[in-house]
């Protein structure tokens, strides 16, 4: 899919029409979710090769497909704790299972064309 059918494929999904909107050559969304102590970041939008090359690998890659569409999942816990190695254990997993099903949840969605 071309770039721009990209860009207008999420516009359509997640925002409505306007003035800024409609104009728009190019989007990204960015969803936080506050759970307690932990923030969920999603950071989803289309992309091309060289915006990524240049704006967030350090090791330039040219296998990237053209264009393609963008994810970038966070999780963090917002609060002071003293250090315990099960408790940083247990973050870093619910992080990591957490990652996952968000990023196989929006593959089914793009691959579904659902975005």
């Amino acid at each position: 899919m071309p770039f721009h059918e990209l860009v207008a494929l999420i516009k359509d999904r997640y925002l409505r029409p306007g003035s800024l909107v409609d104009v728009a050559t190019d989007v990204g969304l960015i969803f936080d979710r506050q759970e307690g102590a932990v923030l969920k970041h999603v950071n989803i939008g289309p992309m091309e090769k060289r915006q990524l090359n240049t704006m967030f690998l350090v090791w330039p890659r040219d296998d990237i497909p053209e264009p393609f569409s963008f994810a970038n999942l966070g999780y963090q816990e917002d609060r002071e704790t003293p250090f315990d190695v099960n408790h940083l254990s247990a973050v870093l997993d619910a992080s990591a299972r957490w990652q996952s099903e968000q990023a196989e949840g929006i593959s089914a969605d793009l691959t579904a064309g659902r975005v």
